[in-house]
């Protein structure tokens, strides 16, 4: 990964920068927690990178806000370690919500450094920031000079504890004030908020009443979310205990392998043969999944009369098919549940005879371009084993999710997947790359988002050194075209002119290759094992006809 260098100056900063200004102790205060940061420069937070940069942090400079909040997003949810992120005040800010938003909904504890507001009074280009980042879903904290570091401090941890995005807001004029009692006190910007909420560890009862549902079960299933990667071998341990099977979310897709404990996917992304069998489970405990609208393929995931269960650090359920909510920490949950898991006798073999067979059938030849499919098949088995996969959204990403399977946890990340948007998929690339250093990073994404996001296509060409980016280019925006045209929608807005993308990303500097038909596609096989030691980008040319079948499972679209 190549990053821009600490410099060495030579001697002490003085004036507008001095080492003893807020914006300087907010990055050496974030040093503590972090040690690679993403984002973009302008007017108000560039005290805070400058202090980055000569503390020695690792700084990757995005093109775009959007960006630099989830290559910091990408970097958390892969490494489990918290990554910063900083963008200036106004537009800087507005241009990241959509980013933040899908870092919130996908409960990544990133931290984000903003400019914001003067003390002194708003500017022309100001927004409420405090606000915006409440609706997005972030907490957000105000920086003052005399809690400097206590405030820091307590946004990183509170960001651990609540699984959700920090917003350090640092007035434009405090960035440069020196400070005077840095530690004094902390101070949540949202004060209606209050303090953080303490985790009840759950009663005994509880946990034995769902004891007892699982030892009674006939075919019990683990689902786990992303809330529960942190305790993956928690969930493994408890599944053997119980003679249970293990299915994931799409986003803590690769959390189990794919041995035969495992199902795969339960939602809207699965199979037809995981679907089937996760509908076999008769007691299904979900842990730290939110069983929203495709996790639950509209209420039909899981059989009728199956008893649901669930484990969560919110205060409530997230879905009426909940029968049994249980508020706690993933893993202190299970324990408990193994704890108790030995006094019942244990059933050996109570799913014999349900699986699911992951062989795919070859995809069939199309007149008007590549079936999406073949190519994801080809991309799985040329990339080397250590791969990690990033998926922009759009109608293209059912064929990666059926065919790159991740072998280890943390290394994939569905890019926009929480949030519903495309043209995220570029930024988490380079967060990826970044926090998975020894991998192979590999990006599907659309003609759509690649154009949405196409300034990040630089960032990506600067700053990560090797790996691939897939585009699944069919000139249209497929979900659109595959949802509204058969309803009789006209397609102008949805259809476009096909671009070169390999020409595009030539003048980037990338290694490229045009991919039509049957031949270039073995040839582009070819090409991803000899150049493995290169950024490249494969420009597909995929069928427009094609529908990805998760769109049958989304509920449809109010007029």
């Amino acid at each position: 990964m190549t990053t821009v260098q600490p410099h060495r100056p030579r001697a002490r900063s003085t004036g507008a920068r001095p080492a003893d200004a807020v914006g300087r102790v907010v990055a050496a205060s974030a040093l503590e927690f972090s040690a690679h940061a993403f984002g973009v420069m302008g007017a108000d937070n560039a005290v805070m990178i400058d202090g980055m940069i000569r503390l020695g942090m690792s700084y990757s400079p995005l093109r775009h806000e959007a960006g630099a909040i989830t290559a910091a997003d990408a970097y958390t949810r892969m490494s489990d370690r918290p990554a910063v992120c900083t963008t200036t005040s106004g537009p800087g800010f507005t241009n990241a919500l959509t980013a933040l938003t899908e870092a919130s909904r996908a409960r990544s504890p990133l931290v984000l450094l903003t400019g914001s507001a003067p003390l002194g009074g708003a500017r022309s280009g100001d927004i409420d920031i405090r606000r915006a980042a409440a609706l997005a879903g972030a907490r957000a904290w105000l920086v003052e000079e005399e809690d400097t570091v206590g405030t820091v401090r307590a946004a990183f941890r509170t960001a651990r504890a609540e699984s959700r995005p920090a917003v350090l807001c640092v007035p434009a004029d405090v960035s440069r004030r020196t400070v005077t009692r840095p530690g004094a006190r902390a101070r949540s910007a949202e004060s209606s908020e209050g303090p953080s909420p303490v985790l009840a560890a759950p009663t005994r009862d509880e946990l034995a009443r769902l004891a007892d549902r699982l030892r009674a079960a006939r075919r019990p299933l683990l689902l786990a979310g992303r809330g529960a990667l942190g305790a993956t071998e928690a969930v493994r341990r408890t599944a053997a205990a119980y003679g249970a099977r293990t299915a994931t979310t799409t986003l803590a897709l690769g959390a189990f392998g794919s041995g035969d404990a495992h199902l795969g996917i339960a939602g809207g992304f699965a199979t037809e043969d995981e679907a089937a069998a996760v509908r076999r489970a008769d007691v299904v405990l979900v842990v730290g999944a939110s069983l929203n609208r495709h996790t639950t393929r509209r209420g039909s995931v899981f059989a009728p009369e199956a008893h649901v269960a669930q484990i969560d650090v919110a205060p409530q359920p997230t879905s009426t098919r909940v029968d049994q909510f249980v508020t706690a920490d993933a893993e202190d949950a299970l324990v408990e549940l193994l704890l108790q898991s030995s006094s019942g006798a244990r059933r050996a073999d109570r799913w014999r005879g349900v699986g699911v067979v992951r062989s795919q059938t070859p995809a069939p030849m199309l007149a008007d371009g590549l079936h999406p499919a073949a190519v994801a098949d080809a991309v799985a088995d040329a990339v080397p084993s250590d791969a990690v996969f990033v998926v922009d959204g759009g109608n293209f990403m059912a064929w990666p999710l059926a065919s790159w399977r991740p072998r280890r946890p943390r290394s994939f990340v569905p890019a926009g997947l929480a949030f519903q948007s495309i043209g995220l998929g570029l930024g988490a690339f380079v967060g990826a790359a970044a926090a998975r250093r020894d991998a192979y990073p590999v990006l599907g994404v659309g003609d759509g988002g690649l154009l949405m996001s196409l300034a990040d296509l630089d960032s990506a060409a600067r700053l990560v050194p090797r790996g691939a980016i897939v585009v699944f280019n069919d000139a249209a925006y497929g979900a659109e075209v595959h949802q509204f045209g058969s309803e009789g929608f006209a397609e102008s807005p949805m259809r476009f002119p096909a671009r070169d993308f390999a020409l595009v990303a030539g003048a980037f500097g990338l290694r490229t290759l045009a991919v039509y038909d049957r031949e270039t596609l073995r040839i582009a096989a070819s090409f991803l094992r000899a150049h493995r030691d290169e950024l490249v980008l494969l420009d597909c040319r995929i069928s427009p006809s094609v529908a990805a079948p998760f769109l049958r499972a989304l509920e449809p679209r109010q007029a």
